[in-house]
């Protein structure tokens, strides 16, 4: 019974580790920039605004960038967790009888 609890310890420890890990996965949506009123604004503003809209573009591209190299590591880490998680269990099993699957 001990190397149960001690198996369900190692599970939970692995599966706090990787929400921990995926918890330091930070991005940040940029604000839209204000656009002015075509029927009243003056040139310089539309100028601004024109640069405004260009610099939003590129900060979104980099927090698409961000959040596809999140998901990248989230499905590493899990991954890994699984990997060791069978791992343990074939270890467990081969001490034990055979008495745990994998998932």
């Amino acid at each position: 019974m001990n190397r149960v609890c001690c198996l369900a310890l190692l599970a939970c420890g692995l599966l706090a580790v990787s929400m921990n890990a995926s918890a330091r996965c930070t991005c940040y949506l940029p604000n839209a920039p204000e656009i002015p009123d075509g029927a009243t604004a003056e040139s310089a503003q539309m100028k601004y605004a024109k640069n405004q809209l260009a610099s939003y573009q590129r900060k979104m591209n980099s927090y698409r960038q961000c959040l596809q190299t999140c998901i990248v590591e989230a499905d590493d880490r899990e991954n890994r967790a699984v990997k060791d998680w069978n791992a343990t269990v074939e270890a467990f099993n081969a001490n034990n009888e055979g008495r745990l699957s994998s998932r």
